[in-house]
């Protein structure tokens, strides 16, 4: 545009110079020629120069437009991010202040807690304080049955079952109350806990011992029973609900009776032939078979009494030995 703008004004030039140099010699319209040649050359060349100048400037200014697009955008992606981080920000605030007033509710359930805590321990206090005065009022039982040695027939059998109290204190145990105990070593015989009737106490608190005695025997026992091998006392008795044990008891009692029949019979016989247990030759030999016949009797107590009890024997022979 700039060129052909030039061109113009160029040929208006000229024009003008031609109509003055109509009125002038041809010397000076040739020198004004030249003159305005000269100018025209130079003008062009001011003008090539000033258009490299423009499509440089054109260059720069889309490189700056383009430049500028991309600050634009980058601008945009920027108030996007900040736009972003600030909802962002705000949420934050959000939790913080919702946070603050969690950690307000749950300060003071801390303190509700802690205030509670104080009280379970006092109630705990109060439970242990209510099971010491509550422990000698508990009552620890078991129920167990007899074995059947007979021992305190008629009126406790092995067909009828005890429920045995073992937290018991020393003063509930009474002349006629029937102790489940362990005998002391060489006391009575060796086999684990014997059921009879106290019938002696001596001593006091913890030193307090006790004499039994089996409802069936005349006899009460060697030894006194000290507290520490009571294991329980009877409170209840259960009748016949044992009743598979009536074979067994037969078997003893029967065993039994034929003991006491042969032992008053050789008592007897004893007493009357043989005093001091010395016979004479002539009732030496009936002596003899009478005693083996209670030995074998009392053997026969014993392999029962190991049979039922596990434990034994609870008879012993006495001097002689059977041939």
């Amino acid at each position: 545009m700039l060129k052909r703008l030039w061109g113009i004004v160029s040929i208006m030039v000229l024009m003008v110079v031609f109509l003055v140099g109509c009125s002038q010699s041809d010397e000076n319209l040739l020198k004004n020629y030249e003159g305005v040649l000269t100018d025209y050359e130079e003008g062009l060349i001011d003008y090539e120069r000033l258009e490299t100048q423009y499509k440089s400037l054109n260059l720069d200014l889309e490189i700056v437009n383009k430049s500028l697009d991309n600050l634009q955008i980058t601008l945009k992606g920027k108030e996007d991010r900040i736009e972003y981080y600030r909802k962002l920000n705000q949420t934050l605030q959000d939790t913080v202040r919702s946070k603050s007033l969690d950690f307000r509710a749950l300060s003071t359930e801390i303190e509700s807690l802690s205030s509670l805590k104080l009280e379970i321990e006092e109630l705990k206090e109060e439970i242990r304080d209510l099971e010491k005065i509550r422990e000698p009022l508990k009552v620890q039982f078991f129920r167990e049955g007899f074995t059947c040695t007979g021992s305190m027939e008629p009126k406790i059998t092995c067909l009828d079952e005890g429920l045995w109290l073992t937290n018991f204190q020393v003063e509930d145990i009474v002349v006629g109350t029937v102790i489940m105990f362990s005998p002391l070593y060489g006391c009575i015989a060796e086999r684990g806990f014997y059921a009879h009737r106290v019938v002696a106490i001596k001593g006091e608190g913890d030193f307090t011992s006790f004499r039994t005695k089996g409802d069936a025997s005349p006899l009460e026992e060697e030894c006194w029973i000290p507290l520490g091998g009571v294991k329980a006392y009877l409170i209840d008795l259960y009748k016949n609900v044992r009743m598979e044990n009536s074979l067994d008891r037969n078997r003893y009692n029967g065993t039994m009776q034929q003991y006491k029949d042969l032992d008053r019979r050789y008592s007897e016989f004893v007493d009357k032939y043989c005093p001091g247990y010395i016979c004479p030759p002539s009732y030496y030999g009936m002596a003899i078979r009478t005693w083996c016949r209670l030995k074998d009797v009392r053997r026969k107590l014993a392999t029962l009494e190991k049979e039922f009890t596990g434990e034994g024997p609870l008879f012993y022979a006495r001097s002689w030995d059977c041939p």
